[in-house]
């Protein structure tokens, strides 16, 4: 397919587009993904075989707001044991987060993230993926969690073993035992990069886009242009505004330009401050109409309130913060015996964790022989003191942390100790409030958007039809864009991940069997054209799909926020009546529980976390609604 972009965007009442012309080959799903971290590098790499297939364009194009420059710059700053400080509301210093470039820290994938790269039938990038990380990585054993005293409450054992492929069932179905890779984040994000480096050298199913060089704007997505396929004078509804035959848009940057393809599906994986959960999210009072089943039923877009939508896309303050290091400190001079625990406090959000990890030895670890591997012990804690988040100086406020957790079991001081003050990493604990739906009327939304502007209250009479056709490009949130969970339980990549294999199965399975739309089925009322002239999927079936899949992930998400509650009860009680309740009830009654009713006890909650129990069979079950 040709196309021809006009050279500058038009608008006509309120909503910027431009037109372009194209040819009678239908066009394949065109898909941009904004974002270069963990969540958006795994979908682009589930979606290269689609786009081997022929049914997604080739190719993928990904964008990331970060160059090259910056990923040297702040391998330096790793490397000097220094973080970059940002400002929180509270004069909280935290660091930057995770980055697209990652940090030393170890961090957790879980098996169901990893078992769809397994699943690729011999993908050279996939197989190179798991490959990689379970070689710069190490399974967690046994793990447990324990009293600030040191007596364990409950311990259980993680599969250690490599992932086989002969151990996978069917789609979605995970191994029966869950397991835990712990790897270097930096390590990890390299690992995604090479696997996409190679789709994008040797099949050109992937291109990533990165700035040129430091500050470079030319790759930072800041909104999106809906694009018409017809004639100008074809693209008006009739109240001479939205252009409901449009089923792409392109994407404007922070310098002003746009992307050179237009898309009609957008991943936002751009993290818990994406740009585009902003701007668009919200706006779903259609699910109203989805779940009653009817299609006939319109929603006024007043019903669009400005607060909900707000609440919708809030990030809320935790009320702790995270510290995090890796001691240098072997598993034998450490006295962990091969054990990861979790340490649960009695009150102020206080919480303890060490995990053992090795990764291949560097030049800069000084290895004398090849192969060596280097041992450390990844620590977490969180504590809500805001004196100890105001200290500035880094040795000052690690020995304020130290005097935090004196009084609790070995060797979490020593884990503290041995660690250098200017490599403990410091970060608010946010999280968003709700998940969110995907944008499937985005025409419909920029429009409304700025008709509220003028009006100041958003008072309209145009009707929403969520399934309508030409109501632009879909846009989808993606990890922790999607939404941000309290990183209890380890599984914010794991998530991210998962969402990307999901997304895949989704996609795939809808375009193989709608690869060629049915006339009858999708003409457009309102212009009289037929979709299967324009392009070689069908929308609407696209966009019922994708609310299916919204669904299940909707579902594997609450499995994972009702454990982490669980949890969160019993490992950080904030009132006294709780802290009381956890410290002489709950507590004892688990230590006197028999070990064997514990351990299963303990894998019922961690699977029901992975969301074990809501697939059946084949595929995950799409009968759940939400709720």
């Amino acid at each position: 397919m040709t196309i021809q972009a006009q050279n500058n965007t038009t608008q006509k009442g309120t909503l910027r587009f431009f037109s372009q012309s194209t040819s009678h080959d239908p066009q394949k799903l065109r898909v941009a993904i904004i974002g270069g971290g963990a969540s958006g590098l795994s979908a682009a790499l589930h979606l290269a075989p689609l786009v081997s297939k022929g049914l997604i364009a080739k190719p993928i194009h990904v964008y990331e707001k970060a160059s090259l420059v910056q990923q040297d710059t702040r391998i330096q700053k790793t490397k000097n044991g220094k973080q970059d400080d940002v400002h929180h509301p509270n004069n909280v210093n935290v660091t930057t987060g995770t980055g697209v470039f990652g940090r030393d820290i170890g961090v957790g994938i879980w098996n169901t993230a990893l078992e769809p790269f397994k699943k690729s039938h011999g993908r050279k990038s996939h197989l190179q993926l798991i490959e990689q990380l379970e070689e710069m990585g190490q399974y967690v054993g046994e793990v447990g969690y324990r009293t600030p005293k040191g007596k364990w409450l409950t311990k259980s054992k993680l599969r250690t073993e490599q992932i086989q492929a002969s151990d996978l069932g069917d789609d979605n179905v995970p191994c029966t035992h869950p397991s835990l890779l712990f790897v270097r984040e930096r390590d990890f994000l390299s690992c995604l990069r090479q696997a996409v480096q190679v789709e994008q050298d040797t099949f050109g199913t992937i291109q990533m886009h990165h700035g040129r060089f430091k500050n470079d704007k030319s790759t930072c997505v800041q909104d999106v242009v809906l694009c018409d396929n017809h004639d100008a004078s074809m693209s008006m509804a009739h109240n001479g505004s939205i252009p409901v035959n449009g089923l792409s848009g392109k994407l404007e940057f922070a310098d002003g330009t746009l992307s050179d393809q237009s898309y009609h599906f957008i991943i936002a994986a751009d993290g818990m401050n994406s740009t585009l959960r902003t701007k668009y999210a919200g706006y779903d009072t259609f699910i109203q109409r989805w779940k009653s089943g009817n299609e006939a039923v319109s929603i006024d877009s007043d019903q669009w309130q400005r607060e909900q939508m707000q609440e919708k896309y809030a990030i809320e303050d935790r009320n702790y913060v995270v510290f995090r290091g890796n001691s240098p400190l072997t598993n034998e001079q450490a006295n962990m015996n091969g054990r990861s625990f979790q340490t649960w406090g009695e009150g102020r959000n206080m919480r303890f964790a060490a995990v053992g990890m090795s990764h291949p030895k560097s030049n800069n670890d000084e290895s004398k022989h090849a192969g060596e591997r280097c041992e450390k012990q990844v620590w977490f804690a969180t504590i809500h003191d805001d004196e100890l988040c105001s200290i500035k100086d880094p040795q000052k406020r690690k020995e304020r942390l130290i005097e935090n957790f004196k009084n609790w079991h070995d060797p979490i001081c020593s884990l503290i100790d041995s660690t250098p003050a200017d490599d403990i990493l410091m970060e608010r604990g946010l999280g968003h409030k709700h998940s969110l739906l995907p944008v499937l009327n985005l025409a419909e939304v920029i429009q409304y958007q700025a008709r509220s502007s003028k009006t100041g209250n958003g008072s309209s009479t145009s009707r929403i039809m969520p399934y309508q056709l030409g109501s632009g490009p879909i846009i989808l949130f993606s990890g922790d864009a999607y939404m941000t969970i309290d990183p209890v339980l380890a599984q914010g990549f794991t998530m991210g991940m998962e969402d990307a294999a999901d997304l895949a199965s989704t996609l795939e399975k809808c375009l193989k069997s709608e690869s060629i739309p049915n006339s009858d089925n999708n003409h457009d009322a309102t212009t009289g054209s037929l979709w299967n002239r324009q392009v070689a999927f069908d929308p609407n079936v696209l966009r019922k799909a994708i609310m299916e899949r919204n669904t299940r992930r909707f579902e594997r998400v609450m499995c994972l926020i009702r454990s982490t509650e669980l949890v969160q009860y019993m490992a950080q009680p904030t009132s006294l009546w709780g802290s009381m309740l956890v410290k002489h009830i709950l507590r004892p009654c688990m230590m006197i529980i028999p070990s064997s009713i514990k351990e299963v006890a303990f894998s019922v909650v961690m699977k029901y976390s992975l969301g074990y129990y809501c697939r059946k069979g084949n595929k995950i079950d799409s009968s759940k609604t939400r709720k």
